[in-house]
């Protein structure tokens, strides 16, 4: 398994500078000091609030982590639990090699031994702006509404090349939403981040506990690719159902981050109470409308045909990744 550089607190970096906040997680940027050789570089952080690493760590072993413990009273053999297996997921996404151009890289870990506060992945700096940045204020819309339609069916094409590459090693990112979606500012360049740790975390080899039982342990990977970070009007309806994750889910929120770049807005729903709107994606197939993208007549119905299929309910109809983006260049080619 590939090694990562791990970094024992928030102390081993400089110029560490807020960023953005989630109700998982926070983002700063910063200056590594030691990665690399020990050169200073720039990087981006994604730091883990406590509560929410304990609880996925509990729900891959629920038998180490009752329900009624609380961050503070964790067992320092159990906090020694959650430092290793941190460590070995990034490690796993290390060794897999991803070094698509489009995936922001992960470089490092911060993991305490002693907390279970301040854990975060290291990633490469990039110097950009979300999708959902762009379109949730009516100056990111007019600069979404001056990029040329050529620039945008490229970009999704490095996104849809990049989950492909997810894909082709048994990865799902699990999260794919506006704000995981980043553009340089001059749109020559998209990175895809925040593929998802709990991932690494179920598909990580290791050894059985004598205690744990076999069929108690697949249980606990079924029930963690139930859970999702994503909002229910952009969930897939297969999660929503409470069947689960997969490839074809990764594709369906593919086509959402597309809508809502062709659209140049953001997908919303004027019902309110949460179990109607399960209801209208899952059983009346709720979706944007196809009125919204701003297209040419001349591609409107190859891209409008092609969202709908990677809407589709039946998840065995939609497209894998590589047909999409199959699909997306010879539309390109068309311009």
């Amino acid at each position: 398994m590939a090694q990562v550089q791990v970094y024992d607190s928030m102390h081993d970096f400089d110029m560490v500078q807020f960023i953005a906040t989630g109700s998982r997680s926070r983002y700063l940027q910063a200056e590594c000091r030691t990665i690399e050789g020990g050169e200073s570089i720039p990087c981006s952080i994604k730091e883990f609030y406590g509560k929410r690493l304990f609880n996925s760590m509990r729900l891959l072993s629920p038998k180490f982590f009752s329900e009624e413990e609380k961050v503070s009273s964790v067992p320092l053999k159990d906090l020694k639990r959650v430092y290793e297996r941190f460590i070995d997921a990034a490690e796993y996404f290390s060794g897999l090699g991803l070094k698509h151009e489009s995936l922001l890289q992960i470089k490092g870990v911060v993991a305490p031994k002693c907390s279970v506060s301040h854990f975060g992945l290291v990633f490469e700096r990039f110097e950009g702006i979300s999708l959902e940045s762009l379109i949730s204020s009516s100056e990111g819309r007019l600069i979404l509404e001056g990029i040329s339609l050529e620039l945008k069916l490229q970009r999704l094409c490095d996104i849809a090349s990049a989950l492909e590459t997810l894909h082709e090693v048994d990865v799902l990112h699990r999260n794919l939403r506006d704000s995981n979606v980043l553009f340089s500012s001059d749109f020559q360049k998209v990175k895809v981040s925040d593929y998802a740790l709990d991932v690494a975390l179920v598909r990580v080899p290791q050894e059985a506990d004598e205690d744990e039982d076999e069929d108690e342990n697949e249980e606990d990977k079924v029930a963690l690719l139930k859970v999702s970070a994503l909002p229910k009007l952009i969930s897939p309806p297969e999660l929503l159902a409470g069947v689960g994750f997969n490839e074809a889910s990764d594709v369906y929120c593919f086509g959402m981050i597309a809508w809502e770049l062709l659209s140049c807005q953001a997908h919303q729903s004027v019902v309110e109470d949460q179990t109607e709107l399960i209801q209208k994606i899952v059983r009346d197939g709720l979706r944007p409308e196809m009125e919204s993208l701003k297209v040419p007549i001349g591609v409107r119905k190859e891209i409008s045909e092609l969202l709908q299929e990677c809407w589709n309910r039946k998840i065995d109809l939609r497209p894998d990744m590589q047909t999409v983006g199959n699909r997306l260049r010879k539309v390109l080619a068309k311009l």
